[in-house]
């Protein structure tokens, strides 16, 4: 598996093992190193917290890929970068069971996939066996500190994960962690408000 731990959008282009990737997918789509043919796809899941520049990346990822996209039926926005670019994409159930018509493509992403269920991974399981490339971004942890048991399964699951940073709304130290800053206790809320938070400026961390 490769690593790779990248800022947001500040610094589109990041180093890793076998050199620097100008643009995401730059490295990623190489054939396996000894001329060995890969069988299946390639998953890459890519993680970070809120205001990280996720969905920019899968935007920049798709160009001049045949791909299909999706996102949960919950999303409140589209598969829309905050810096305003969008790429049409279908919103699935979130609790996805049995076959699911995709249509052809040889790259598939997925935005928002804390929000998909159990299902969603036998989906990205199925595609993969069937030789499709598979791109999932979401986030990695709720905001209490939480893994999100999807996402989880696909880290796991991984050929390459990326993860990204945003700028702590504190004090602009790079963050890993969402906060959620309205009273609302509810783990998953799309509607709700939330900054991006250093180790430092965490309260879960900080025991308040």
């Amino acid at each position: 598996m490769l690593w790779v731990v990248a800022p947001g959008r500040e610094a589109p282009g990041f180093a890793a093992s076998g050199g620097c990737f100008d643009r995401p997918g730059d490295r990623l789509a190489q054939q396996p190193r000894g001329g060995g043919r890969r069988m299946g796809g390639k998953l890459i899941v890519v993680v970070g917290p809120m205001y990280a520049g996720k969905t920019a990346w899968l935007i920049d990822y798709a160009a001049g890929k045949d791909f299909r996209a999706f996102l949960p039926e919950i999303a409140v926005r589209g598969l829309r970068s905050r810096d305003g670019r969008e790429l049409p994409a279908t919103r699935l159930p979130v609790d996805i069971a049995g076959n699911v018509e995709l249509g052809e493509a040889s790259v598939y992403l997925f935005d928002e996939v804390q929000f998909f269920g159990k299902g969603f991974v036998e989906l990205v399981l199925e595609l993969l066996r069937s030789g499709k490339d598979v791109v999932a971004a979401g986030l990695d942890l709720d905001w209490q500190g939480r893994p999100f048991e999807t996402t989880a399964s696909l880290l796991a699951l991984a050929d390459v994960v990326v993860k990204l940073t945003a700028r702590c709304a504190v004090c602009g130290a790079p963050a890993r962690f969402s906060w959620k800053v309205s009273a609302d206790g509810h783990r998953i809320d799309p509607a709700a408000h939330y900054e991006p938070r250093c180790r430092h400026h965490y309260p879960p961390l900080r025991g308040s």
